[in-house]
């Protein structure tokens, strides 16, 4: 069982495009330069993105969906000097929109209400927070930083609109390939992992929304009655939900490069600190997600030889050995950037040459795959008993 996983990283997600794009078109030598079919598909935040459009093309499209995800990204998601934002957010109330002739020519009309309504909503909220600058609940400085909210400034209706527009949902449900999409539910604090037959027109369009949705960035999407945020806050990289789905061969993009690789600030700010304390809390969830399954593996080598010698005479070393000879090997590839792929606001660059110059790296990245640098997880084939070995 062949699982790809994608990791979030918002506008570097177009590195993941580059990746799989070597590895579907037999680029690679991670997969013998083989064409890669995956069965299963596990993301999060953009990753959702990239693994719910897969999901939904393949049956129609096979291998040639990969080049369809790239087309999105450059011709929907990406922006250009002549265009009219982006594909994935817009500013509120942003005047430049006024002098852009791309948003003017587009709908005069429309861009003059919108810009109306955001200014509205964007100056409501702003009445509604300083009223708040003089209450006595909290303290003066708890009330000064409550003053500013970035979310209200930002709309998410050109994301709503490429989910809508380019993910046929009920492929998905039909679909062979297994999804897994993970979100955090922000009021209890805990993980929540959307499948394929979840994925209706309605919950597959939120459920998209809330494993994006950046908390300060983007507001909580609602699910049912629940507030869903992004599901980086506590798995960026949905390793173990690709394993439980019954991966075995397991090709893994994360956006965070080596954090030695990450220069101290000459000048620290609050967004250098916020980004390099995420960054190392990523890099540790990926190193422990690979530790178990580093873990697994150990065991099987054991079970594998316990299971060719005698039969063993302790029976808790005996239900040891027969719990865990079901289970297979784990073979994990790594793919990451060497160096960081933008700075503490890289995100929300996207920018169409960017775009382009990241599918190209992510490309690059694939093809040059070196399993040793990348510290991909391996199979010791010799340790594993014959019975094991064959299940690969």
């Amino acid at each position: 069982m062949r699982a790809v996983v994608l990791s979030g990283g918002g506008a570097d997600g177009a590195y993941e495009v580059g990746v799989l794009k070597a590895l579907i078109n037999g680029r690679s030598p991670a997969n013998g330069f083989s064409a890669l079919d995956p069965d299963i598909f596990t993301g999060t935040s953009i990753g959702s993105f990239n693994c719910s459009f897969l999901v939904s093309q393949w049956h129609q499209f096979g291998l040639a969906s990969i080049g369809n995800l790239e087309s999105v990204w450059l011709d929907r998601l990406a922006s250009t000097a002549s265009d009219c934002g982006n594909g994935a957010y817009r500013l509120r109330a942003n005047p430049l929109d006024l002098l852009n002739p791309g948003c003017l020519i587009d709908d005069p009309l429309n861009l003059l209400r919108r810009f109306a309504v955001d200014s509205a909503e964007v100056g409501w909220e702003g009445i509604r927070r300083f009223a708040h600058l003089f209450s006595d609940y909290d303290s003066g400085l708890e009330r000064v930083v409550e003053l500013f909210n970035f979310s209200s400034f930002i709309s998410r209706e050109p994301w709503q609109r490429t989910i809508r527009d380019t993910i046929d949902f009920e492929a998905i449900r039909r679909s062979e390939k297994v999804l897994r999409i993970i979100a955090t539910n922000w009021a209890t604090g805990e993980l929540k992992i959307f499948e394929n037959f979840e994925m209706s027109d309605t919950l597959g369009q939120r459920a998209i929304e809330a494993s994006s949705a950046v908390p300060g960035f983007f507001p909580p999407a609602d699910v049912g009655s629940q507030p869903f945020v992004d599901g980086s806050v506590l798995l960026n990289t949905p390793l173990t939900p690709a394993i439980h789905a019954g991966g075995t061969e397991i090709y893994i993009v994360y956006l965070d490069p080596d954090i030695r690789s990450l220069p101290l600030a000459d000048e620290e700010n609050t967004l250098e600190t916020l980004y390099r304390m995420q960054q190392i809390g990523w890099a540790s969830s990926v190193k422990s997600d690979l530790d178990a399954a580093r873990r697994i593996n150990e065991v099987l080598r054991f079970v594998g030889r316990e299971a060719t010698s005698r039969e063993p005479t302790d029976s808790a070393l005996r239900q040891f050995v027969q719990r865990y000879a079901r289970f297979k090997p784990l073979v994990v590839h790594r793919f990451f950037p060497r160096e960081a792929l933008s700075g503490t606001l890289g995100l929300l660059n996207l920018k169409k040459e960017r775009l382009e110059f990241l599918i190209r790296r992510g490309f690059e990245d694939a093809v040059e795959h070196d399993c040793e640098r990348s510290g991909c997880l391996l199979v010791d084939r010799s340790a594993i008993s014959p019975e094991t070995t064959r299940s690969l």
